[in-house]
């Protein structure tokens, strides 16, 4: 017997809903209603895209939004706009929603430049492979910083005009080294970094 399939036709705004979930994570069912009505989360949930949870904020439950276990491969394969980008890897619903808020208080066009962490990350590991052959005291170093999580990805990034800003959501559980290696990574691609504390 052959599945009912619940979205049969994908908008304009399907595609931003979905790439803002792959960019940040979780999202609050009011950023999600930004891009989608009720009806239309209902019919992601009910086609297996999307699953809907509750985190605890304090004494209260908050309900929330993520892909589910095959939902990310959905889009993958039905929205060429994601097909060989990277998925944000969720740290918290509580983490995850202060980066959409962030995401989504940017301009249309600066969300289309929004990189996740994943794609942060192998940048930088195509970066220290040309500083090999480039500046090899340079990798020595930041090579030995990175393998001894001396250096840390931010959360995402984004254009700014001809700027690359990096942001990175700061929550209670940061220490002191964790921050460092922040630091570490926006001195090394020498770039700013915004935190947002949460």
């Amino acid at each position: 017997m052959r599945k009912k399939h619940y979205i049969k036709v994908i908008n304009q705004r399907d595609v931003q809903a979905m790439q803002a979930m792959r960019c940040c994570g979780y999202m609050n069912r009011t950023q999600l209603k930004n891009f989608l009505t009720d009806s239309r989360i209902k019919a992601f949930c009910h086609e297996g895209v999307i699953e809907r949870c509750l985190y605890q904020k304090g004494k209260e439950q908050v309900e929330c939004y993520r892909f589910s276990h095959g939902g990310f491969r959905w889009c993958e394969k039905h929205i060429d706009e994601m097909n060989s980008r990277s998925l944000y890897r969720s740290a918290s619903p509580l983490h995850d929603i202060a980066i959409t808020n962030k995401y989504l208080s940017l301009s249309p066009e600066q969300r289309e430049t929004w990189r996740t962490e994943q794609e942060l990350r192998s940048q930088f590991e195509q970066m220290l492979d040309r500083l090999r052959e480039d500046d090899f005291s340079r990798w020595v170093q930041l090579k030995g910083m990175w393998e001894q999580n001396q250096i840390s990805v931010p959360d995402g990034a984004y254009q700014e005009g001809e700027h690359t800003v990096l942001f990175e959501c700061v929550t209670n559980n940061y220490g002191e080294a964790e921050l460092q290696a922040k630091e570490e990574y926006s001195l090394a691609v020498n770039l700013e970094i915004q935190y947002q504390k949460i």
